[in-house]
């Protein structure tokens, strides 16, 4: 299964955070004990990692670089960067610790033709090499199972961004109905009031009283029923219908 580059991002700072971790506990595996030594049986001597030159210059490579892991992927925030150097810088430091172990165990100590028995300094560098190898590892497989999606610019698909301006210019004109401009060219027809002797159970709808007795006009498109002087001041003001709008005159 194909990572995003965003998930892989994440993951690769988590990686290059334990990387930078490893690192410091690999240089400080330097001062615990490495090898405890005897001599024809009679002095027991300790040796300590920073005792051993050629060990200590490789271990403190191998801790700058797996610190320098965690720095870039905090301070640059381009995938193209990190994707190489927390990879390559991983790996290159878990090699290099691995290698200053056992550099000591197969080669340095042996030299001195004495008898050596490792102790934990040497098992914590040991650890933390493999530990650091291993993280490197981990982050050339997330890389190489990420799927990197580039983005093509306007002049790469012209065709494709036209065919999209002028499907969103022409498909909108079909949707908007000018209503505004029927109601000028279509006017309404005025209508006169007409009076009506229906008063019983009817309301003015202007004053919401009962049309009982007095004088009682109608609407001629709806039926709606008002008093005379209620829609007299009605028309001096607006001309239309207050039920359903249609332009209406006094008598």
């Amino acid at each position: 299964m194909m990572t995003s580059v965003a998930e892989a991002r994440y993951r690769l700072s988590r990686i290059a955070a334990l990387l930078s971790i490893l690192g410091a506990l690999h240089v400080l595996s330097l001062l615990l004990n490495w090898y405890v030594v005897s001599y024809q049986n009679l002095e027991i001597q300790v040796i300590t990692g920073y005792l051993l030159n050629e060990s200590m210059l490789i271990s403190l490579i191998a801790g700058a670089l797996a610190g320098a892991s965690g720095v870039l992927a905090v301070l640059y925030s381009n995938f193209s960067w990190i994707r190489i150097a927390v990879p390559a810088m991983g790996t290159v430091a878990g090699a290099l610790a691995l290698g200053s172990s056992l550099y000591s165990y197969l080669i340095k100590m042996p030299s001195f033709r004495i008898e050596f028995v490792p102790q934990i300094g040497f098992l914590s560098a040991l650890f933390s090499g493999g530990g650091l190898f291993a993280m490197g590892l981990l982050a050339v497989i997330i890389v190489s199972r990420t799927r990197v999606e580039r983005q093509t610019h306007a002049w790469g698909r012209p065709q494709t961004l036209s065919y999209d301006m002028h499907e969103e210019v022409t498909t909108e004109p079909e949707t908007i109905t000018p209503l505004k401009t029927l109601d000028r060219e279509q006017p309404m027809t005025t209508q006169y009031l007409r009076s009506t002797t229906k008063t019983e159970g009817t309301q003015c709808i202007i004053c919401y009283d009962k049309t009982v007795g007095g004088e009682v006009a109608e609407c001629p498109s709806c039926g709606a029923t008002f008093h005379k002087d209620c829609i007299d001041s009605w028309i001096d003001l607006g001309g239309s219908c207050p039920s359903c709008g249609a332009a209406i005159s006094k008598e």
